[in-house]
């Protein structure tokens, strides 16, 4: 159940999902995209919304709170 799409800056296609936090898929032009699920590293595994800065760090908001990836770190932090 899909409750959020957001394509970043580099291409990637984000879906925030209403039970299985988002998944990410650096290709998501090729015939077969291949998607990695995170779901640990976020408040909550539900995702309504997802945007990105002027630094490339992606946000999401979850039903318990937000939290924050940074690619050029692969770093996720959870803000409070």
């Amino acid at each position: 159940d899909p409750r959020s799409i957001f394509v970043d800056s580099r291409g990637w296609l984000w879906i925030g999902s209403r039970l299985n936090g988002v998944s990410l898929s650096k290709n998501p032009g090729e015939e077969n995209p291949q998607f990695v699920t995170y779901t640990a590293e976020l408040p909550s595994s539900v995702v309504w919304s997802i945007a990105e800065d002027d630094f490339g760090r992606v946000y999401f908001g979850t039903e318990r709170g937000a939290a924050k990836f940074d690619p050029g770190k692969n770093l996720w932090r959870n803000l409070n």
